[in-house]
């Protein structure tokens, strides 16, 4: 038989687990306290930014060696001009969207939806 962790998340664990028992599969919950859960989720963002961050290096430097000296710098400036136009595009909007589905997560879609409308104008 096997043992599987569950977490709970948003109500689903208990769903889970009646299905898990369905099947005949045992599962047992982990209660993490609030440190332990703010620690793994820590490690976690962490763990994907150092692993983006050397997926970068490693492109940037095959794309440098690729393209020569005047393509890279090409590449460069193009990303360089786009950046400065995104960041007249969210004029903000990342950290409004943020407050709005922080203060209510059941309609978090909505202000999604109208943030994006928002930035493709």
């Amino acid at each position: 038989m096997k043992i599987l962790h569950i977490h709970e998340i948003a109500g689903q664990a208990s769903i889970i687990a009646e299905a898990l028992k369905a099947f005949g599969v045992k599962s047992e919950a982990i209660q993490l306290s609030t440190v332990q859960q703010v620690a793994k989720n820590t490690g976690i963002i962490i763990s994907g930014e150092l692993i983006f961050r050397l997926v970068s290096l490693v492109v940037t430097i095959y794309l440098a060696r690729y393209l020569g000296t005047a393509g890279f710098g090409k590449y460069s400036f193009v990303f360089a001009y786009l950046a400065f136009f995104n960041i007249i595009t969210d004029l903000g909007l990342q950290t409004i969207l943020v407050r709005e589905m922080s203060r209510e997560p059941t309609h978090a879609a909505y202000p999604a939806d109208t943030t994006t409308y928002a930035s493709l104008l």
